[in-house]
């Protein structure tokens, strides 16, 4: 992960000492920041006088929803009850509530480890697609496999000749 500082500002003042403390270690997005990466707000400095608010953010590439988080914040969709286990073993990997249920091939992250979804099933529906009246959960079975990412930065070597040769690389 990159931490990427972004400042807001409001001249006439407004922000309150605890503006966006509530959204630290929530996925955000900022106007700017490419949303092709994942953004996650770690920390927030807010000025006394309230005209401005420093936010830290690390960003990284998007490596799917963290299936330990349990946690929604939009508000009014309906959750999907998700089990992971692992593709070969059918070890329990995890149990958790998210916004959507998951598709094959989307990319999740368990326990900071990158994986991906191969098989999708819902045990307990019936052939239309409904959960009998019958004490059972709509639970979304998943098989999902660990997967190796090639690292987010990767170095290009020191170009020959300083700064000459940083010239001559750019012609």
């Amino acid at each position: 992960m990159i931490e990427v500082t972004v400042t807001l500002r409001a001249p006439h003042g407004g922000i309150q000492p605890d503006s966006f403390q509530e959204w630290i270690g929530h996925e955000v997005e900022i106007t700017g920041l490419d949303r092709a990466y994942r953004h996650v707000l770690k920390a927030v400095e807010n000025s006394e006088d309230g005209t401005w608010s420093r936010l830290t953010v690390a960003t990284g590439r998007d490596e799917g929803p963290e299936l330990v988080a349990n946690l929604s914040v939009i508000m009014g969709t309906p959750k999907a009850k998700v089990r992971a286990v692992h593709h070969e073993t059918g070890d329990e990997l995890v149990t958790t509530t998210l916004d959507a249920p998951l598709q094959p091939g989307q990319p999740v992250t368990i326990g900071g480890e990158s994986h991906i979804v191969v098989d999708v099933a819902h045990p307990n529906r019936d052939e239309t697609g409904s959960v009998p009246d019958q004490g059972l959960d709509d639970v979304q079975h998943v098989k999902v496999a660990p997967v190796d990412l090639p690292p987010e930065v990767l170095s290009l070597g020191a170009i020959p000749g300083g700064l000459d040769g940083i010239a001559a690389f750019l012609k």
